[in-house]
């Protein structure tokens, strides 16, 4: 992998004042990081309280031109928006054919991520 997209592998981090980026193909690890939809979770007291900021298109892709060129930041801040619009809103069955096993679900994978990451 070249070093121009080395970022977008990073861990997310949980550190207070770090940013996290919502990973589209990595949709379920995306909660173990700080997007509001864990908050539910969270305040079930599963998992460590989490912040989210939602950012408008501009601001994304304001934040991201840090990190990448502005074209490449536009792009993925319109895949942001198409997919805060319910673009990839879908259900497959790619885990079960490719694995042969059931997907997790959603809360198991919180659980999972927090007992190791104590």
């Amino acid at each position: 992998m070249g070093a121009s997209r080395a970022w977008a592998v990073k861990p997310l981090s949980v550190r207070p004042g770090i940013c996290s980026r919502l990973r589209p193909s990595w949709f379920m690890q995306n909660f173990t990081g700080t997007h509001a939809h864990a908050r539910s979770i969270r305040d079930e007291g599963i998992i460590r309280p989490v912040v989210h900021r939602r950012l408008s298109y501009r601001q994304m892709r304001d934040r991201l031109t840090a990190e990448v060129p502005v074209e490449f930041a536009a792009m993925l801040a319109d895949l942001d928006r198409a997919i805060a619009g319910g673009a990839e809103d879908r259900v497959t069955d790619t885990v079960h054919r490719l694995t042969g096993r059931p997907p997790r679900a959603f809360r198991a994978l919180l659980e999972r991520e927090m007992r190791s990451s104590r």
